[in-house]
């Protein structure tokens, strides 16, 4: 006996909560034990209603038997049941990215905190920048309270004197008996976007040295890029939305739990820096090293779910 469809087959029931359809089917107990075996034409878990209904799949399966040698299938396919593909190991599917966009203005209140100026485009110091509402030091009579800058630096007169090369704030050698830095500043909001991306997955195994070896570092080379752009028509590009984001994202924690057999739920957290981690304010430094983050588990499976069998 083949496998036949029933002719009160493909009841549909909409709700708000979703749309499920049911599926009735009529085989033999030959049908049956192939079925395990991808050979039989019925339904499995996780199969798609159509190329064009993705969301909706085969969430639930029930079969009888009618006699000893022909059984009922009856076969839900539900837009609820987006969650088991979603957590199969090594699946494409299981991988959920968040990105976290917050804004935090922090202050500036020190003569050597930098920021980078936007009318002059250019990193610059907040104490250079707040010295020019004072006087510029001279070779002149100097009296204690005055505040004077020399080299854009701030400088607070302790006590009475006639200035000269041998008292100069910052350079002359007795320039700290006369004069006292000043690095308190008045504060000032400092505009500082953090983005922490967020990427969870189900893995069936990972490598205990890519994580350790990779956790603290810095991508050495352009790395997220793989976005779609929807072009309309069904059809799509991609783009590259970071541009050249290398050394920009830090790799800054890492949890894994298995929550099944070879089923392990991995969570990766990156931290994303404008300026680059190594090049604050401008300057090319050696703060934190480089990795390759192609060595992070990520699953490769596209999830044909032909080979996802009975579950």
């Amino acid at each position: 006996m083949a496998v036949t469809e029933d002719y009160t087959s493909r009841g549909m029931h909409i709700t708000k909560e979703g749309t499920t359809i049911t599926q009735l089917y009529t085989c033999s107990d030959d049908d049956i034990n192939a079925w395990g075996d991808g050979v039989t034409a019925l339904p499995i878990l996780g199969l798609p209603w159509s190329p064009y209904r993705e969301d909706l799949r085969v969430t639930d399966i029930r079969t009888w038997w009618l006699n000893n040698k022909n059984a009922r299938v009856e076969v839900l396919y539900s837009t609820q049941g987006l969650s088991y593909p979603r957590n199969l190991p090594d699946k494409m599917s299981s991988i959920t990215t968040v990105f976290d966009f917050n804004y935090e203005p922090l202050q500036l209140n020190l003569q050597d905190d930098k920021y980078y100026d936007f009318v002059d485009t250019a990193w610059t110091t907040w104490g250079i920048k707040f010295s020019v509402k004072y006087t510029a030091w001279a070779a002149e009579a100097q009296v204690a309270g005055y505040i004077r800058t020399n080299d854009y630096v701030i400088y607070l007169c302790k006590e009475n004197h006639t200035g000269a090369a041998g008292n100069e704030p910052g350079t002359g050698p007795e320039w700290a008996t006369y004069w006292e830095r000043v690095v308190e500043l008045p504060p000032v909001p400092k505009p500082t976007a953090n983005i922490i991306m967020t990427e969870k997955m189900n893995l069936s195994g990972w490598d205990w040295n890519a994580i350790k070896n990779t956790i603290g570092k810095v991508n050495q080379k352009d790395w997220l890029k793989a976005y779609v752009k929807k072009l309309g028509d069904r059809r799509v590009a991609w783009i590259d939305i970071t541009g050249d984001d290398t050394g920009k994202w830090l790799f800054s924690g890492f949890r894994c739990e298995e929550i099944g057999y070879r089923n392990y739920e991995a969570t990766l957290t990156y931290i994303h820096n404008y300026d680059g981690w190594n090049t604050p304010y401008g300057l090319t430094l050696g703060i934190y090293q480089t990795a390759n983050f192609d060595v992070l588990p990520y699953p490769t499976n596209p999830d044909d779910t032909q080979n996802d069998g009975l579950r």
